[in-house]
């Protein structure tokens, strides 16, 4: 591609203005492409392909002047010039990027959980008195059997509660005291029982 004459002159070969010239070519279109994709972009994206095709263009331009000096690093200075470019407003801002999704995706994981959690307790939840309802008993029961039978479990106590009457106030003094008179027995409960799951099974149980 080039040969050193007696005089020290250095000269280029066909192939070698050749290889340029394709070089030359390749940015150009690199360069066209991404600065029209540019256009139609917006942000962040923008910047990635207007450095893209100031890298293309800048390469171009150095690629020239090496045919006329070719002992010149103009290639090598571009390609240095340009990884640090594309290093600065391309890579990093792509991982900066990643990172935003990845966090709007752990953001969103996060409120998914709390509201499976909420919704969690509301099934669970009695809406009257706020202890755990029917369903919960009926899971808690469950566990509380397969544990029996696999022996964790030796000794454990149930208490039901019945209140007494309850028919007689929605009768006479209406529904509304009668939920009243349960959500205070509710407490009551829980009151005494602090360290047990309270739930409510039935109207008056």
């Amino acid at each position: 591609r080039f040969w050193v004459d007696e005089s020290s002159a250095y000269h280029a070969g066909p192939a070698r203005h050749a290889t340029l010239a394709i070089q030359i070519l390749m940015y150009l279109l690199t360069a066209v492409y991404t600065l029209s994709k540019a256009v139609k972009a917006e942000g962040s994206v923008r910047l990635r392909y207007e450095t893209i095709g100031a890298f293309g263009i800048a390469m171009m331009v150095l690629i020239f002047f090496q045919l006329f000096y070719p002992l010149l690093p103009l290639y090598a200075i571009g390609m240095l010039l340009g990884g640090c470019l594309l290093h600065t407003f391309v890579l990093e801002d792509e991982k900066a990027e990643r990172r935003r999704e990845l966090e709007e995706l752990l953001r969103r994981e996060r409120e998914q959980q709390q509201a499976l959690g909420s919704a969690r307790k509301m099934a669970y939840t009695d809406a009257l008195t706020g202890v755990k309802n029917k369903h919960a008993y009926s899971e808690a029961e469950l566990k509380m059997d397969q544990r029996i039978e696999r022996g964790d479990v030796r000794e454990f106590a149930a208490v039901f509660f019945d209140l007494n009457g309850l028919k007689h106030v929605n009768d006479t003094l209406g529904h509304k005291m009668g939920a009243l008179y349960i959500g205070s027995a509710c407490r009551l409960i829980c009151d005494v029982f602090k360290h047990s799951p309270v739930f409510r099974i039935g109207g008056d149980e």
